[in-house]
């Protein structure tokens, strides 16, 4: 038999790929096989060194923006690449593609779907997800797929009669017991150790966040092993972590005793058994090797990714209580996402105080990711072979651990409803769920308003303002009081950027639609805060009307708390000058909670036969309010009506300004 291997972009795609092909030799030591992938990426290097042959194209990520230049950029890779991949098939006519997900194999699998359609070649296609949710391009060829092999039961749902609950290929090397590990690795006996890691060529947003505490640890018999990533194009991880500690703030000696930091780490899975934490991303890959080594984590998933794959993972293993979770946060004058250095500390103390909850995750996580994965998928690859596929729901994984399962009873059925969603639907469903009065989904503390929180910082980190926008919008939708530092950074950001920089999408400016919504936030997010109320002071001499009009309102919303302030009286009298007439009549109506006498009144008589009906009727209002709160006599009030012009322009079913009267 031959075989076509694909996956790449990241060793969590490689890997399985590796194992099921050495499943596969062991099993038929005649199987041939030709592995593609990405010229640059990771593969082109692990893959020669465990002895396939590798033939490479070119591919890159879909990004999330499809009317964007870079998305017409995506698809003319995509095409070459699918050319190129259709003819290496129909070359080596292998009987089976073996794909492992990334957008690496999306250009073979659609290259045989292809060559299946125009010339009826009769290879197979099999489809690997590692993902508690399928990635964009197993969801898009899954229809074409012979068979769907996944890590999570859950995902089975999503490839109706097609798809097979078989594990993932953990690598053999993971099971082989080990005996002074520690002592074989040159690590401290008696200290907690941790193993950090964020990928072959590493994450900058954790490397940082490891670099900020390491001062920290001293008292505390913590000895961290981090794995900083290679150095690439895009990111020097290893060599800025040299920069980083040559600067001398940190002793060879402290660092001897608490830290050393590698490249890459070979053998990884000795580490694994060595440690007695683990801190990485969330990768199906990782998270497995996690479990079956048996030690507890605090997983910090990469956001961005297309469908927020490891996002869902980290918060499945989360819900079951198989893992901690520590999203990246967005830094808004960085412009980057970051790993807040202190929140990770206090994880780990509790972690290593707390023995009962690291064996309670130890024991969820074994539960929540079986390592059945090369037996299991080899059975079913052979069985899409001998298209005996149906066949095998008589051996149906589900059903086998079922009894195993029952000893802990974590909750393993796992949906964010609002994953994977554009933000327009994530806002129509925000808006069903708030009007379902059973619904807890967006409950403070549950993990789809958690995936919401993370989303709307996500929006934030978007260099489209139009992107931001939603961001600022959900974190309203959602009264989320944690963000208002954030929103006013961005409120208060009013940088002149250049016209070249702006049309080239890098503009971080934020505009007066952005301003307009935070100001209207605030309102929802129902908290007068100091710094709410410095911004109070700051959008009633904004150059955008929008954001004067909601100033106002959200000054009349907090009237209770702001009716004696005296400086920001003054402020919303200097706003009554201005020629806008919705700026007028929200002016008038706001500085009507300041004053308690006809004579503060007498200020806004100059309104009386103002031309627009609004203006006159934010005047009736406030002489009605003064009237109520006994500031007024009745008599005062018919004297002061007698000179307001009460007619409206245009028709109207109702008079306004007449009911208002009619009310008194």
């Amino acid at each position: 038999m031959k075989y076509i291997l694909t996956g790449g972009g990241s060793g969590g795609h490689v890997y399985p790929a590796l194992a099921i092909a050495e499943k596969i030799k062991k099993e038929n030591p005649n199987s041939e096989f030709l592995y593609v992938g990405c010229k640059n990426k990771i593969e082109s290097t692990i893959v020669p060194g465990k002895g396939y042959k590798f033939q490479g194209v070119n591919a890159i990520g879909m990004p999330p923006n499809k009317k964007s230049i870079k998305f017409l950029y995506f698809i003319t890779i995509l095409f070459w690449g699918i050319l190129k991949s259709s003819f290496i098939v129909y070359k080596y006519k292998p009987d089976m593609i073996i794909a492992t997900g990334g957008f690496a194999s999306a250009p073979v699998v659609f290259g045989t779907v292809v060559l299946r359609k125009i010339f009826r070649f009769k290879t197979k296609i099999f489809l690997f997800e590692a993902n508690a949710e399928p990635g964009k391009m197993i969801e898009a060829t899954g229809k074409y797929a012979d068979g769907v092999g996944t890590v999570y039961k859950d995902c089975v749902r999503f490839f109706p009669g097609k798809a097979e609950y078989v594990g993932y290929p953990v690598r053999e090397i993971f099971f082989k017991q080990e005996r002074d590990i520690r002592k074989e690795l040159n690590l401290p006996e008696n200290k907690f150790i941790v193993l950090v890691f964020g990928g072959s060529q590493g994450s900058k947003a954790i490397n940082d966040g490891i670099h900020r505490l390491l001062d920290q640890i001293e008292n505390e018999n913590i000895y961290i092993v981090h794995a900083t990533g290679k150095d690439s194009n895009n990111y020097k991880a290893y060599s800025e972590t040299k920069d980083f500690l040559s600067t001398g703030k940190l002793k060879k000696s402290y660092l001897k005793n608490h830290y050393e930091f590698h490249p890459y780490l070979e053998e990884i899975d000795k580490y694994y058994k060595a440690c007695d934490l683990v801190i990485a991303r969330a990768g199906a890959g990782t998270i497995t090797e996690i479990a079956v080594t048996g030690k507890p984590s605090i997983l910090i998933p990469l956001s961005n990714l297309a469908g927020d794959h490891q996002v869902v993972n980290a918060m499945y293993m989360k819900n079951i209580g198989a893992a901690e979770i520590l999203f990246e946060e967005y830094n808004y004058e960085s412009k980057r996402r970051v790993v807040c250095s202190e929140k990770l500390f206090r994880m780990i103390l509790d972690l290593k105080q707390n023995k009962s909850k690291r064996n309670y995750l130890v024991v969820n996580s074994a539960h929540a990711v079986e390592n059945v994965g090369t037996d299991y998928i080899y059975r079913f690859i052979k069985s899409i072979e001998d298209d005996t596929l149906n066949k095998i729901k008589t051996w149906s994984m589900t059903e086998t651990f079922d009894e195993e399962l029952s000893e802990i009873k974590p909750e393993t059925h796992f949906s964010i409803p609002f994953a994977g969603k554009s933000a327009s639907r994530i806002f129509e469903m925000i808006k069903q769920f708030s009007n379902d009065p059973k619904s807890n989904v967006l409950s403070e503390h549950t993990l789809s308003y958690l995936y919401l929180q993370y989303k709307a910082d996500s929006y934030i980190s978007s260099e489209n303002w139009e992107v931001r926008n939603n961001g600022v919008k959900l974190i309203g939708l959602i009264k989320d009081r944690s963000r208002i530092e954030l929103l006013s950074k961005m409120f208060n950001n009013r940088e002149p950027v250049s016209f070249v920089k702006r049309k080239l999408g890098g503009d971080y400016r934020e505009v007066g639609f952005i301003r307009r919504n935070i100001m209207t936030n605030y309102r929802k997010l129902s908290f007068l805060s100091e710094t709410v109320y410095d911004d109070l002071k700051t959008g009633l001499s904004d150059n955008y009307f929008e954001v004067v009009t909601e100033t106002l309102k959200t000054i009349i919303y907090f009237r209770d708390e702001l009716k004696n302030d005296s400086s920001l009286k003054e402020l919303v009298r200097n706003t009554l000058e201005s020629n806008n007439f919705e700026i007028l009549m929200e002016a008038i109506s706001c500085y009507g909670i300041f004053i308690n006498s006809i004579e503060e009144y007498a200020l806004l008589r100059r309104f009386n036969y103002h031309p627009n009906w609004k203006v006159r009727e934010a005047l009736l209002q406030v002489l009605i309010k003064l009237y109520r709160s006994s500031s007024i006599s009745k008599e005062q009030l018919y004297n002061e009506l007698k000179d307001i012009l009460i007619t409206s322009s245009g028709f109207v079913p109702t008079f306004s300004l007449k009911n208002i009267l009619k009310g008194i």
